[in-house]
């Protein structure tokens, strides 16, 4: 999609997009050791 990466708008987004899944995974990891839930389980909850 090179159209929308071109866009100063999807640049941004794109940006906080990749910042995200590094902190939901950190965020994660501290919520299953505090709850001990399986990630299966942790999927659930999400969904």
């Amino acid at each position: 999609m090179p159209l929308l990466r071109t866009t100063p708008k999807a640049h941004s987004l794109s940006g906080i997009r990749r910042k995200q899944p590094t902190v939901k995974c950190s965020f994660s990891r501290e919520f299953k050791r505090e709850m001990g839930v399986t990630p299966s389980q942790y999927r659930t909850q999400i969904n």
